[in-house]
C-alpha cells in the first residue's frame, strides 16, 4: 500500500530540517534548549506592534492606522487578524 505525504508532512519536515542547520560551527537553532527545557516557567506571547518614534504628526499616525485598517480587510489579513487576534484596535 501506498504511503500518502501531505503538504502539512512536507513543510514539517523542511522546518525540523531547518532548525538542525548549523548556525556556528558546532550548534544549530535545534541545539538551543528552550526556557522551559531550563526549567524556567516562562511563556511568551508574540508582540505584534508598530512603533513610531516620538514627535510624529497626527496625520503621520492616521496614514499607518488607515493603511493597517486597509490590510486586516484583505482576505489574508482578515485569517492573520483571526489566528492572532488583538485586544485593542484602533
Amino acid at each position: 500500500m501506498a504511503r500518502r505525504v501531505t503538504a502539512a508532512a512536507v513543510r514539517v519536515r523542511r522546518q525540523a530540517h531547518a532548525y538542525k542547520t548549523k548556525i556556528t560551527k558546532t550548534m544549530s537553532w535545534y541545539d538551543i534548549p528552550t526556557c522551559k527545557d531550563t526549567g524556567l516557567p516562562v511563556e511568551y506571547l508574540m508582540l505584534r506592534g508598530i512603533f513610531m518614534p516620538g514627535g510624529v504628526s497626527a496625520e503621520q499616525v492616521a496614514y499607518y492606522v488607515d493603511l493597517l485598517k486597509k490590510v486586516r480587510e484583505t482576505p489574508i489579513g482578515r485569517v492573520s487578524s483571526k489566528r492572532g487576534r488583538s485586544t485593542r484596535r484602533p
